[in-house]
């Protein structure tokens, strides 16, 4: 994508209205060209427990209300169902350029990366953890921007943004950078 400029990555909203309404300050906040979800935007999971902000029909809307600029992959707790009441497609996975990079769109669970030609991409960008990362490796780098609904690893809830000069991991709550590469290091 040669028009955008910034990126905002998310994953793991898990139907919490709290969170998301902290999303989309964030991106009020970031004003990105284009906002990319990892995967578990409505359901919250047996494992996670039932929160009391649990509300997957308004954390639609809200994520409804982000614009057109949105790509959003499937993760281990999205459904067919849910591509019903949100307004984009959830897509298995996604394979697209950005900042002159093969990025490689998924979930994290083994399913979600089938069918990505895994030598050709750059950057790995994922959730499913709920613990954010950011490391290059022999063959790649590797991005998870963490968990916005329920942070794990004593983590703090978080989003990555993607912009000319490289990549951030940062708090949900006020846009601190916690965790910053450029590109030449990536």
């Amino acid at each position: 994508m040669k028009d955008v400029s910034k990126v905002l990555v998310f994953s793991d909203l898990h139907g919490r209205t709290k969170a998301c309404a902290a999303l989309l300050k964030a991106i009020e906040r970031e004003r990105p060209d284009l906002v990319i979800g990892l995967g578990d935007f409505l359901y919250n999971g047996p494992r996670n427990g039932v929160p009391e902000d649990y509300e997957p029909m308004e954390c639609a809307k809200m994520l409804n209300g982000i614009g057109e600029r949105k790509l959003f992959v499937r993760g281990n707790c999205d459904s067919r169902v849910d591509e019903m009441v949100l307004s984009d497609p959830i897509l298995d996975n996604a394979a697209i350029e950005l900042f002159g990079r093969r990025c490689g769109l998924f979930h994290g669970d083994a399913p979600s990366y089938a069918g990505l030609d895994r030598s050709k991409i750059d950057l790995f960008m994922f959730g499913h953890s709920h613990v954010y990362l950011l490391e290059k490796k022999d063959f790649a780098s590797f991005l998870n921007p963490g968990s916005v609904g329920f942070p794990k690893g004593g983590n703090s809830a978080t989003y990555a943004i993607l912009g000319k000069d490289g990549i951030s991991i940062r708090s949900l709550l006020d846009g601190t950078i916690l965790l910053s590469r450029g590109w030449e290091s990536i």
